[in-house]
């Protein structure tokens, strides 16, 4: 099985000042690797995504781990004091604090809908 880094990413870079999510982003094929390389690795870089895998594995201690991950849809995105992406990350880590944990790490899940703007994903 090949990893995101081992595919072929052809044509233009995203237009991320003009251009939008479409279908073919989400078909695992070269659109979602170019949208993962020039979005998501440079907002989100650490050592499990620059693996590239569709997965992370890391060693725990011992003991007990609480994971979420919440995937929120909300209108509007933006809103006075946040937006949809500070509401995600709050609401996780809320999530977290309350089953009496420390946040030490944030897993995110993204819900895109075809014609969102790539600005705007960018911004969040």
């Amino acid at each position: 099985m090949e990893t995101i880094s081992q595919r072929r990413v052809a044509g233009p870079k995203l237009n991320i000042k003009n251009g939008i999510i479409d279908l073919s982003h989400g078909s695992g094929g070269r659109a979602m690797v170019q949208l993962i390389n020039e979005i998501f690795l440079p907002a989100f870089n650490n050592p499990w995504l620059a693996q590239k895998n569709d997965q992370a594995c890391f060693s725990v201690e011992s003991g007990r781990m609480v994971m979420s991950t919440d995937a929120h849809v909300i209108s509007p995105l933006f809103f006075p004091g946040g937006n949809i992406g500070s509401l995600s990350v709050h609401g996780t880590i809320n999530d977290i604090a309350m089953a009496g944990a420390k946040p030490l790490y944030l897993s995110a899940s993204f819900i895109l809908e075809e014609g969102f703007p790539l600005a705007d994903l960018k911004k969040l």
